[in-house]
């Protein structure tokens, strides 16, 4: 799914609109979901409405996209960065989100 760039467009609101209209009940704005007292998602699963193994999926992806954000941010300083020192960014860095990582 990174590859997609799937958090460029609607984000995961689009995705998992039912865990996001679910979550605004929350007693808490930064309810993780896990164990939290007033968790209206955890109520659902409880409950039957929502399938635990779909939050599991919304939760990865919500980690998913903290590492493509901060990812971008890392490119966003290297580019910027790069505007000061030519020669600094590579092709690879803007098609792939560069990193030491990447296989190439």
């Amino acid at each position: 799914m990174r590859e997609l760039a799937l958090f460029d467009f609607d984000g995961l609101g689009g995705t998992f609109r039912d865990i996001e209209e679910l979550a605004a009940g929350c007693k808490f704005r930064d309810c993780l979901h896990i164990n939290e007292p007033g968790c209206a998602v955890q109520r659902a699963i409880e409950s039957g409405v929502l399938d635990r193994k779909r939050l599991e999926s919304y939760q990865k992806m919500k980690r998913e996209e903290g590492m493509y954000k901060a990812r971008q941010i890392l490119l966003d300083k290297k580019v910027a960065k790069a505007r000061i020192k030519p020669g600094s960014v590579h092709y690879k860095d803007y098609v792939r989100g560069g990193g030491k990582s990447d296989p190439w």
